[in-house]
């Protein structure tokens, strides 16, 4: 199922030789934001031995941790993104293309909301990962699939 989604994308984007480069994207994606919330874990929990981190970048760092497995069900079949457990709510589908694009982008959209609550490393971090995901799905978005959001 998933080869023949990339074989697709492939062939939309320019034939086979351009598989490979398909592939990295949809690995890297996903995985980009998920690195960056395991980082941010351990970073804030060595932050709350040193000051105070207040409540609302503990309110951003669960809501990212938990919008995680939304990943699983997104886009294309994610390779890789198996060892995610299945969602808890899973988002509904809508024909309207900026709503799906809207559920796409939430995780890394609340990602960067990191910032605003908290300006240490582990902020940063999330904002970094947040950032990367949202510009890797335009690119995908945009470049890959001709610019259908379907």
């Amino acid at each position: 199922m998933y080869l023949s989604s990339c074989d697709s994308i492939a062939a939309m984007w320019g034939g086979e030789s351009h598989r490979d480069l398909v592939l990295f994207f949809l690995v890297l994606t996903p995985n980009i934001l998920i690195i960056a919330v395991m980082m941010a874990w351990p970073i804030t929990a060595v932050e709350v031995r040193r000051n105070r981190v207040p409540w609302q970048h503990w309110v951003v760092l669960i809501l990212t941790t938990l919008l995680l497995p939304q990943l699983k069900d997104m886009g294309p079949r994610w390779p890789l993104l198996t060892y995610l457990p299945n969602p808890f709510v899973r988002f509904p589908v809508f024909s309207f293309w900026p709503i799906n694009a809207f559920f796409v982008f939430l995780p890394g959209l609340v990602a960067c909301i990191a910032i605003l609550a908290h300006r240490r490393l582990s902020s940063y971090v999330l904002l970094i990962g947040g950032a990367i995901y949202i510009l890797l799905w335009l690119v995908i978005i945009i470049f890959m699939n001709s610019g259908n959001m379907a």
